[in-house]
Formats: C-alpha cells, structure tokens, sequence
C-alpha cells in the first residue's frame, strides 16, 4: 500500500498534456476523495537497514502493510497506545465503507507516528530463540532482495513472530498469525512470564482490540477466547 501511497501523491492533480513522450500514456488526474483503503491503519515507517545476505528459501516474507500491526507495547506508552487506538477508532467510525461478506474498506487511514519503538528490553537473540523454544531465520519485505538487517522471524505451527534486536535490546516484538491462533505448551507459558516480567500489553492495531494483561492476551493466543 505505501508503494501505492507514494505513486498516487507525485500523479494526483498532474495533468494530461499532448506534450508528453509518445512511450508515456497520458497521466489522468485522481480524485483522492474516491480512494478506498483496505485497512485503517499503517506504522509510519519499516525498517530499511538491509543486511548483506541475499533473501533466501529460508527467508520469512512479511508484506509491508503487515509490519507492526499486531505487536507487544511496553505498559509505559499506554497514554500513546491509547491515542492511537482513539484516532484509528475515528476511522472506523467516520471513514469506513461496509463492501460485503464482511469486509470493510477506508476513504482515509491514520499513520501511526506516536510510538517510533514500543520496547526497549536488554536481550540477544539467543535470549530471543530460547523465549520461544526455535531456531530464529531471517525476515524481510516482500519485494526486498536482501534480509532487514537485526530482524529475526520464529515460525510456530500458527504465528509467526518476529522481533527488532540491536545494540543487544529487543526494540520490536510482533505476531503475524497464520491460522486462528493455538499457542500453547512451555513457550506459550514464558511468553505470559516475559509480558508479566515487562509490564507488556498486546495490542491488535487493525481491529482497535488492546488485551491490556498478559492473561487476555494469553487466552486469545492460546485459543481460550474470541
């Protein structure tokens, strides 16, 4: 969606002219009032640091809009938390276009900028792997040909959770469920302690749904609750 963002701020309101390069279609002007967005919500920025390995097979592929939309947010941004959860609620309320089948489209969307890093945590990614009991492998964006570099990518049987770690601190920690979630067993149990230990809340960007203890986050990502 950003690429789209950026292709539609440097084409709306440029106009058509038979000056224009035979090679070139003519450019038409958008009405910015009738775009729709498939979400509400987008972080403001991904990272960009690309490391020196080539992105390979073993490389988890996240799409760029995914990227920090379901994540962990230390309890001492609650005052930012909540202000972002209030102007994506404005969204909701006021931009949304019901399409059918349960779907939901947006005539405007809101750039999180108000938490540039929701943790800062001391741990390496030894830490990081023994946290969830896996082997971490690289991750990058789809469309990138090399891995982000100080992003790791854990794959459970039905999330994939991925963490920002320089400077041997954990800066970002996130999910991206594959199926309806069912964490469960001994890393389900040390991710609760690790919530608890940090004064950690869980917060599902998209859907405006924060589970503000580690207990209400634990019983939807164990599949105890809607």
């Amino acid at each position: 969606m950003r690429r789209i963002l950026h292709w539609l701020s440097e084409r709306v309101g440029r106009r058509s002219t038979t000056n224009a390069p035979a090679s070139e279609p003519p450019v038409s002007i958008v009405d910015p009032r009738k775009l729709l967005f498939s979400m509400p919500t987008l972080n403001n920025s991904i990272p960009d640091a690309l490391g020196p390995s080539a992105a390979g097979p073993d490389c988890y592929r996240m799409d760029e809009d995914d990227w920090r939309q379901f994540e962990f947010v230390s309890g001492a941004l609650k005052a930012e938390l909540d202000a972002e959860l209030a102007d994506i609620d404005t969204i909701w309320r006021e931009q949304s276009v019901p399409l059918g089948d349960d779907m939901t489209a947006f005539h405007s969307i809101h750039v999180r900028e108000r938490i540039p890093e929701p943790l800062n945590i001391p741990m390496r990614l030894a830490a990081f792997q023994s946290l969830f009991g896996e082997q971490a492998s690289p991750l990058t964006i789809a469309g990138y040909d090399k891995v982000l570099r100080d992003v790791h990518a854990i794959r459970l049987p039905d999330v994939v959770v991925y963490g920002l770690i320089y400077e041997d601190r954990l800066r970002t920690l996130g999910l991206e469920p594959l199926a309806r979630c069912n964490f469960t067993g001994a890393a389900a149990d040390r991710l609760e302690q690790f919530m608890t230990e940090h004064d950690l809340r869980l917060v599902h960007w998209r859907s405006r749904t924060l589970f503000d203890t580690p207990q209400a986050a634990m019983k939807y990502l164990r599949g105890t609750g809607n």
